[in-house]
Order: C-alpha cells, then sequence, then structure tokens
C-alpha cells in the first residue's frame, strides 16, 4: 500500500511571486523534485508553491510552500521551498523540526560583500526551535547572528564554501547545505521535493525458530482484520517483521516497536532500506525479536514509523495462550541431517537444535536419522528429561546405546549407524507448559 499522495501522482507545481503577479508551472520530476528559472523584478516577493495531483476539471491541491525572498538586479538568488504532504494525518509522538524555507539573497557575492540568508523552520510538536549557522572548514567567511533565523555572511577570500543550517528541538535535528560561489546570474533558482507520508504495507509475527510459512500470521495493512489469526504459547521466541513505503528521497525513518503485555524484546536487527524497481516509493524493513510473556493475555503490538516528522502507525491484537501438550516437533537448524526417517545427513555441519513439545504419555521418540559420524551427544534444555540414546545393528537389531538425565552421549561407533533419540517426559514435574529444545552434536 503507497502513502495517501505519492511522489509519481503528483501532476504539476504552480510558483506564485507576488507582488511582481507571476504565476507559474515549474518543471516537475518523477520523484517530487522540482525547479525553475524564473526573472523577477528587483525587491522583496512573497514565493508560494502548490503541488497538484489529477487534471482539470479534477485537478486536487494535495501541498503548499511559501517562503520570502529579496531579489537584487544583476544577481542570482537561490529561493528553496519545500511542500509538505497536506493529505496525510499530523504527526504525533516526538518529532523533529523541520526546515519548511531557506532563502539566499546572492549566490555569487564578491569578496567582503555581505549577502542574508532567511531561514523557516517548524516542530510538529509546537517545541521550541534553535538554529545554527556553520560554514565548511577553510572557509573565511563569518555570520553576523550564527543563532538566529536570519543571518548576514560575508567572506574575506574567494572561493566555494558550503554553508550549513542546523535546527533544533529537544535532541531532534534537521539540517540543510549550499554552496556560495562567486556568480553574475540573474535569475531565481528553486528546488525542493514532495515528502509523501511513510504507510504499512503488513506486519508479520512469526515462531522465530521455525519461521515456515505455516507459522506466519501475516497481517496486511489493507486487511478488514489487524488480530492475528494464530494463537502463540506463552514463553515462545517470535519475531515481528515490518514492511512500509517512505518515499524515494533520502531519509532516515524513526523505527519503533511498543508492546503493551510485557514480555521480553531481546533484540532487533538493523534497518533495511532499499528502492524496488516495481515499487513508487522506497521499501523500509525491520525486524524485532520478542519471548512472549509467561501467563495467556492479549497482546497489542503497535508498530510505528515517523519520517520527515509524518507518522504511520499499526497496531495487531495477538493471543498468548497455555500450549497444547502434543507429541509433534519441528526441526529449526537444517546444518546436521534432516530430523526424520531415511534421509541422508550433511556430513560437514556438525550440530542441529531441535524444537519439541512434551506430550502426556510416558515416553515420546524424537529423531531417527542415518549419520556418517562416529558418535553422538543429545543434551536437553529441560535438565529434568531422560535422555536415551538407541542405535539398530546390522543383525542385532535395536541396542540402547547410552542413557541419562539430561544428557546423552556416544563415541567411537562405526560411521552409517542409525540412530534415535527417546524423551521420557515426566508430566507431574515438567507439564505441558513450556516447549523444550534437544541439541544434537555430531562427533566426526
Amino acid at each position: 500500500m503507497q502513502a495517501a499522495t505519492a511522489t509519481t501522482t503528483l501532476s504539476r507545481v504552480e510558483i506564485e511571486i507576488q507582488p511582481a503577479n507571476i504565476v507559474s508551472n515549474l518543471t516537475l520530476n518523477t520523484d517530487g523534485s522540482f525547479g525553475g528559472a524564473i526573472s523577477v523584478p528587483a525587491g522583496t516577493h512573497s514565493f508560494t508553491a502548490r503541488a497538484y495531483t489529477g487534471t482539470p476539471p479534477y485537478e486536487v491541491l494535495v501541498g503548499t510552500g511559501t517562503t520570502e525572498a529579496t531579489i537584487t538586479a544583476g544577481n542570482s538568488t537561490l529561493v528553496v521551498i519545500k511542500i509538505l504532504d497536506d493529505t496525510g494525518p499530523l504527526p504525533g509522538g516526538d518529532h523533529g523540526p523541520i526546515i519548511t524555507s531557506l532563502a539566499i539573497s546572492d549566490l555569487g557575492p564578491f569578496v567582503a560583500e555581505a549577502i542574508t540568508l532567511t531561514a523557516a523552520a517548524v516542530d510538529p510538536d509546537a517545541d521550541a526551535v534553535t538554529f545554527s549557522w556553520t560554514q565548511s572548514e577553510g572557509c573565511s567567511g563569518t555570520f553576523s547572528s550564527p543563532a538566529s533565523a536570519t543571518t548576514q555572511w560575508s567572506a574575506t577570500t574567494a572561493g566555494a564554501c558550503t554553508l550549513t543550517l542546523t535546527v533544533s528541538s529537544r535532541s531532534l535535528t534537521d539540517t540543510i547545505s549550499l554552496v556560495i560561489v562567486v556568480s553574475d546570474l540573474g535569475t531565481a533558482n528553486i528546488s525542493g521535493y514532495f515528502v509523501p507520508n511513510p504507510s504499512f504495507v503488513n506486519v508479520a509475527v512469526a515462531n522465530r525458530r521455525n519461521p515456515n510459512p505455516s507459522n506466519v500470521c501475516n497481517v496486511r495493512r489493507v486487511g478488514a482484520n489487524w488480530s492475528c489469526e494464530i494463537d502463540w504459547p506463552t514463553g515462545q521466541d517470535l519475531q515481528i517483521e515490518y514492511l512500509a513505503h517512505v518515499g524515494t528521497q533520502p531519509s532516515d525513518p524513526d523505527a519503533s516497536l511498543s508492546i503493551d503485555c510485557g514480555g521480553t524484546e531481546t533484540s532487533q536487527a538493523a534497518p533495511q532500506t532499499e528502492l524496488l524497481p516495481t515499487a513508487p516509493d522506497g521499501h523500509y524493513w525491520r525486524l524485532f525479536y520478542w519471548t512472549a510473556p509467561s501467563s495467556p493475555t492479549v497482546c497489542m503490538l503497535t508498530a510505528r514509523l515517523v519520517n520527515e516528522g509524518l507518522t504511520d502507525t499499526m497496531t495487531v491484537a495477538v493471543n498468548i495462550v497455555e500450549p497444547i501438550c502434543r507429541d509433534d516437533m519441528r526441526e529449526t537448524d537444517n546444518t546436521l541431517a534432516n530430523a526424520a526417517w531415511g534421509y541422508t545427513p550433511v556430513p560437514t555441519a556438525p550440530t542441529t537444535t531441535i524444537e519439541a513439545v512434551p506430550n502426556d504419555e510416558d515416553w515420546m521418540y524424537v529423531i531417527g536419522t542415518h549419520m556418517d559420524f562416529t558418535g553422538l551427544t543429545v543434551v536437553s534444555s529441560n535438565a529434568g528429561l531422560s535422555v536415551e540414546l538407541w542405535a539398530m545393528n546390522a543383525g542385532s537389531g535395536e541396542e540402547r546405546i547410552a542413557f541419562g538425565t539430561g544428557r546423552a552421549e556416544v563415541s567411537g561407533r562405526a560411521p552409517g549407524t542409525n540412530y534415535w533419540v527417546r524423551v521420557v517426559p515426566d508430566p507431574a514435574a515438567t507439564g505441558c507448559a513450556l516447549p523444550y529444545y534437544l541439541t544434537l552434536t555430531a562427533v566426526p
């Protein structure tokens, strides 16, 4: 799902300059940036840019940006305007400041000639903002008011200098930079870009140790039901991931996940942002790890994404239940051998982990496989379980070759031995509240 107004849906950007009474369309690019050079009479003027979608008579105004600049005859004045998307929701929570405009009286001043820089910025939460002007290393210029929205700057030597404005509110900032060089142009150069609202595509919840398609609850933004259709047992290790559109302009979205029922968020994967050739806006992906709480409850998982002060949220309901006793089990790390009868192992991978759920019977076989190793060690995450290791010997049938509490191991066997692991749970001691894990390590 895309944002309410994607950059590719813009049909035109119009600039109005008053009191010069100039109205003209600017060049609109597919990535939402726009610009143009317009001859303007000398003096102070108001520049208003408007973004539209559709075509007359169904044209819709989706955003407006305004700034003021003074045009000097014979000089080039850069007028920068950002048009913010008016169609989406206002940002909530704590958001960083946004520089909405920056006007420079002259891009090509002479040595010792002062130019005027005028900026405007807003904080979506109405927090107080501060301004800070800096210049690149090696520049000889000085600012008259480096901590004000409007300042003058002049240099004592010729050359190119990069001037940077940083606007701060609390711990968040927004910056914009421009290069000042000697120039003899007399036009207004306008540039900017459109910022769409971020928009979630889906939120998925999966078994972290066994994230196959049958164990994934995928809730889509366009779906009518935002409740997870899979119940998860208490204490289950889960992974929560979401995908969203954030637009084509470079950005660093602020992503978060809040959970109202507790549990433990163990870690989170690094975010990934990419522009896919089949999508008009960039995809942003994020992965979180979470251990469900130890008591049954309904959890509300709220994913939040903030980009350039614009925000989107999606809340998914997840039901945490007491696990059901059953004798099925799943292989979660297919590096040693397939955990099923008659499969050939991978001899270069020495370890695998098996997830099993104790049932209410007096025993349960867990795995049988053909091993090209001389021995095997089995360790249970539940140290109170009795673990037996069996082998099928040619001509002599089944033989219990090792057993112990929480652990069984054997070595010095001929390669090619068929092994079985048999677990004897004690329902009175372990019950069915939590799964346990068997770690199998091969002896070369």
